[in-house]
């Protein structure tokens, strides 16, 4: 099961080296995925926030 996770990483990653062409489209790639990343931590931490949150007279 490891092996195949890993090669189906790193299939995942040369799939994505090929759309780009230039050094230029790499960098673009690795932010989108960086702000993906940022922006679901964001939610997540929104929801674990409201979920602590105890409504009054609970």
């Amino acid at each position: 099961m490891r092996k195949i996770s890993q090669v189906l990483i790193i299939a995942i990653a040369l799939m994505s080296l090929y759309g780009c062409n230039t050094i230029k489209g790499l960098g673009e790639d690795f932010t989108a995925v960086g702000t993906w990343i940022k922006n679901g931590s964001e939610k997540a931490k929104d929801i674990v926030a409201d979920d602590t949150k105890e409504e009054p007279g609970s």
